[in-house]
């Protein structure tokens, strides 16, 4: 059974047995008739009245058929009324309307064009076949048949409405503008009419005739709020916010605590660079519990990048202050805050804020990850390791809070719970190339520690296959081979690379010297230390420590001596240290 589409004009379908039993009335023959468009003349053939009656007949079964939606019947009905009387308008008419939902437009059109050649001046057909074009996307040709219906019935409102439409997609504005001045002239002020107008003066460059028709609008409207703000908006679009100042202001007289326009009012003084009525309202509309929480936050996002000025600072984080009074359960509220603070380096007082947010949601991750970056570069480590784990718990897809809580137990000297946990986190970290190695590379060094060395060089392995130029894990390797005089070529090969890839730390320096000592260059590696030494390895009781060693070898013993006391001094964790100062030798772990 054919399926069809329900897009035909409404107004066509509330006529549609109404329009059938009207053409089908006619009982004799048929006088000739003329084609309306131009001045072409076509002169129907006359059908015997037996014929006639037999395809009214027919149209008749047709219409039943059609109502009980047995389409496939209905059209061989049709046709056969066609083929009975190829001037019965009426079955062309209805053909056309059934290949158009079959959306067999070109049959439709042929239909259509012949039912109009048979009745010229029937308004539905030609209602019809402008639809059709209008459908077809041939709008000149759609517009022309409007006017032609119009000719027809100048009280069919409905279709002044789809003129203008169609002058409208033709780009035509003024005679679009005109059709809607001639409804209105007949109907009176319409609302629809109004906004049309408005949009197609906006599109024509005049702006007052726009905001003329949004006066009227205001008018016929008053506590319609949309429309002062659509005049508004139409003088922020042309620069004119004085105007728009002043629309506000009369909108607020009608409704005092509008946030939205509250919010509107500080925007247009802010464009204006009157940034002393901007705050003013902007705080006006934060403290509204009218005004939602999302304008605020959107508004206080605007000042993250300039939290380094001290006057938009100090402005954030009072409009930041008030947010979080008005909205106390928001978890935005003190999201949004502790983002400011942060930026502020108010860091302690951010990381109080993100940890508030938790209360109220524990839902976004972003906010998680703040905490543990911030414990984390404050050292916190215990901190460190209960948020982080807390992190797991609620996001167990999250590899970066299994990092944070592997390098808090690693610092916490809790190695065998590390390794346990940066094994999974590594594993969850697949994808992540970057994150994947930095966990491999702290699994080499809690292996290290462990002293179990096979996992700790497989897990070096697999961070400088997932990064070769991590410098750290480079670094830390090599180190780690040349305490166990393995490999020492490539462990100087790659102590190298981490100092070329990161110049002046002290500890990649100190690395690259102890390498030297092992491999016996000693004058190798105390030109190396001294460079640790002089970009903060003095701090260092290791690389202290490890200076004195050199300078033994070398033997400068006074020196030397020297510079293991210091190295005991910073609180050196050694057997050994104490021997070496007694005996004034040298004695290696």
């Amino acid at each position: 059974m054919l399926k069809l589409n329900s897009f035909l004009p409404i107004s066509i379908y509330k006529l549609f047995v109404v329009l059938v039993f009207a053409f089908t009335a006619c009982t004799g023959a048929r006088e000739s008739t003329i084609e309306f468009d131009g001045d072409e003349i076509v002169e129907t053939s006359e059908v015997s009245i037996s014929r006639q009656v037999q395809s009214q007949r027919t149209i008749i079964d047709a219409v039943k058929a059609r109502m009980l939606e047995d389409y496939e019947e209905a059209l061989r009905l049709y046709r056969q009324a066609v083929r009975l009387d190829p001037n019965n308008d009426a079955a062309r008419f209805e053909l056309a309307r059934i290949f158009y939902a079959m959306e067999m437009m070109e049959d439709s059109e042929n239909q259509i064009k012949e039912a109009i050649k048979i009745s010229p001046n029937n308004k539905w057909y030609v209602i019809f076949y402008a639809e059709l074009k209008a459908v077809l996307r041939e709008y000149s040709a759609a517009a022309k048949l409007y006017e032609r219906a119009i000719e027809l019935d100048e009280n069919f409102i409905e279709v002044y409405f789809d003129l203008a439409f169609m002058y409208t997609q033709l780009k035509e504005y003024e005679k679009a503008i005109e059709v809607y001045n001639e409804i209105e002239s007949r109907t009176g002020f319409d609302e629809e009419i109004a906004l049309q107008k408005r949009q197609i003066y906006i599109r024509l460059g005049q702006f007052e005739k726009a905001a003329e028709e949004l006066e009227n609008l205001i008018k016929q409207f008053p506590n319609d709020i949309r429309y002062y703000g659509l005049l508004a908006e139409l003088y922020e679009a042309n620069d004119m916010y004085h105007m728009a100042i002043k629309v506000y202001q009369r909108l607020l007289e009608n409704k005092p605590n509008n946030p939205y326009a509250i919010l509107s009012m500080a925007n247009a003084f802010l464009q204006l660079e009157d940034r002393e009525n901007y705050i003013k309202y902007l705080k006006k509309g934060f403290e509204n519990p009218d005004l939602e929480i999302d304008p605020k936050v959107g508004v206080l996002v605007t000042y993250i990048e300039s939290m380094q000025d001290s006057i938009k600072k100090n402005e954030a984080l009072e409009l930041a202050e008030i947010t979080k009074k008005v909205h106390p359960e928001e978890a935005k509220a003190y999201a949004v805050y502790a983002d400011l603070l942060y930026q502020a380096d108010m860091v302690d007082e951010a990381l109080e804020m993100y940890i508030k947010t938790l209360d109220y949601d524990k839902s976004v991750f972003m906010v998680w990850q703040q905490i543990l970056f911030i414990l984390s570069d404050k050292q916190n480590f215990d901190s460190l390791k209960y948020y982080s784990a807390e992190a797991i718990e609620y996001f167990p897809n999250q590899a970066i809070s299994y990092f944070f809580n592997g390098i808090a137990k690693i610092q916490l000297d809790e190695y065998e719970a590390a390794a346990s946990i940066l094994e999974e986190g590594a594993m969850i970290a697949y994808g992540n190339p970057q994150l994947q190695s930095q966990m491999y590379g702290s699994l080499g060094d809690v292996y290290s520690t462990l002293e179990e060395y096979s996992k700790s060089d497989i897990a070096y392995e697999r961070s400088l296959e997932l990064n070769p130029e991590n410098a750290f894990v480079l670094n830390n390797y090599s180190y780690n081979l040349s305490i166990r005089n393995k490999d020492l070529e490539r462990a100087e090969k790659m102590s190298r690379r981490s100092n070329e890839l990161i110049e002046n730390n002290e500890a990649f320096l100190d690395t690259y010297a102890w390498i030297m000592y092992k491999k016996g260059n000693y004058k190798e590696a105390k030109k190396w230390i001294e460079k640790a030494l002089e970009h903060g390895g003095d701090e260092s009781a290791v690389i202290l420590d490890h200076y004195g060693d050199i300078l033994y070898k070398l033997g400068e013993l006074e020196l030397a001596v020297k510079y293991w006391q210091k190295a005991k001094n910073l609180g050196l964790e050694s057997d050994i240290i104490g021997k070496k100062i007694e005996d004034r030798t040298l004695y290696e772990e």
